[in-house]
């Protein structure tokens, strides 16, 4: 949520940050993965953000995995 509020202010390098805090803290859910895509893809680094993608199809469990497939193009 944190990092969802940095990107929607344009702090996107503390959005990256606290997403990627996010990730390490749960790498099950889809929705961590999906903000720091979207973070990643805000920044211009499109291939950070199609990893961070992929990332979340190989270890999240939770429903929004199907949206990451279809952002890393699986």
């Amino acid at each position: 949520m944190r990092a969802n509020h940095a990107l929607r202010t344009g702090a996107k390098d503390r959005a990256v940050e606290l997403a990627r805090q996010a990730v390490q803290a749960n790498p099950d859910d889809a929705d961590g993965w999906l903000m720091l895509g979207a973070a990643y893809q805000a920044s211009g680094d499109r291939s950070a953000a199609r990893e961070a993608y992929r990332s979340c199809v190989a270890q999240a469990h939770t429903a929004n995995v199907n949206d990451c497939r279809v952002l890393a193009g699986q």
